[in-house]
């Protein structure tokens, strides 16, 4: 695994979170899940370590929010009115850098 703590956050591909939101196709659904999870895994594994986390933590915290991001499908509650997902999972993550 790759543990670049510098990655960027991409920009937001909408058509892959309505993906994610596609219950009534779980095959895309999950398609877009796990291509948006591995999208977002590095910028925010970087986010937790850049916020002083160590390497395993940041690991542990990166993995717990993935977790909680799938069990309570938190990218079916996302709205392109709301804005980017790198804000919300800075905000999201933020809380786990601080705990």
């Amino acid at each position: 695994m790759n543990l670049q703590s510098d990655a960027p956050f991409p920009m937001t591909r909408w058509s892959l979170v309505a993906g994610a939101k596609a219950a009534a196709d779980p095959a895309r659904k999950r398609a877009a899940v796990e291509e948006l999870c591995g999208l977002y895994w590095r910028p925010i594994y970087g986010f937790l370590r850049r916020r002083g986390l160590a390497q395993a933590d940041a690991q542990d915290a990166a993995q717990g929010f993935f977790v909680s991001l799938l069990s309570e499908d938190l990218f079916a509650k996302a709205e392109t009115e709301n804005g980017k997902m790198r804000s919300f999972f800075a905000r999201s993550t933020s809380t786990l850098a601080t705990r």
